[in-house]
């Protein structure tokens, strides 16, 4: 099924009829069931914690929706009650500190973008392959200790001159086939479709080649 993308801006990668493009984050007029995911878009496109564009109706029905399997998707997420109970309710606890490197698009935690990360055991083992130099795949980095210690796997190191340094994850899942380490998952498009939080560290890029966190 689709990936519904929630904002509107095209997905790299994504061909005609694998995502349906709402321009808005109103559900109306979408069937959740009718989606295998759903990637939520930052209103400004780039790294905001707060986010009023999805109503409580709509973050309630998604929150619903992924308690029974679908796969939410969110991008430049730093923190904060913004999502409600879209994500859980511990990484909405997580303090300030532990989003590095995307406030301020990168500029408070790391660098502005780095092609620095690197795809762990975890991230090779689901498909993934290191990418080439890109010019700026990486511009967030989260703590890994505090997100693993909720039950996220991270599946890409992040660039170590982030401020977390060997602690940073450039991307992160929860539950699902790239949430459970033992379980290979050969495609890389389960990154929109496996169960998971991803709290990206591919906004930027997706933003330049579809254009965008």
């Amino acid at each position: 099924m689709p990936v519904l993308v929630l904002g509107g801006v095209p997905l790299s990668g994504l061909s005609v009829g694998q995502a349906v493009l709402n321009p808005g984050y109103s559900l109306t007029g979408y069937n959740l069931s009718d989606y295998s995911a759903v990637y939520i878009e930052s209103v400004t496109g780039c790294c905001t914690q707060a986010d009023t564009s999805i109503s409580a109706a709509d973050e309630a029905a998604i929150g619903a929706a992924e308690a029974t399997g679908l796969n939410v998707t969110i991008e430049n997420y730093g923190g904060g009650p913004a999502w409600g109970p879209i994500l859980p309710a511990a990484v909405n606890a997580l303090p300030a500190r532990d989003f590095g490197g995307i406030t301020d698009f990168g500029t408070a935690g790391g660098p502005y973008c780095t092609d620095g990360e690197v795809f762990n055991a975890n991230g090779l083992s689901k498909g993934f392959t290191q990418p080439g130099i890109l010019g700026c795949y990486e511009h967030q980095a989260y703590r890994t200790s505090a997100f693993t210690a909720l039950g996220f796997v991270s599946l890409v190191n992040a660039d170590p001159s982030y401020v977390f340094g060997a602690d940073g994850s450039a991307l992160l899942a929860l539950g699902g086939a790239l949430g459970t380490v033992t379980t290979p998952e050969p495609s890389s498009m389960v990154l929109l479709g496996a169960g998971l939080l991803a709290l990206f560290a591919l906004s930027a890029p997706l933003k330049k080649l579809a254009a965008q966190a």
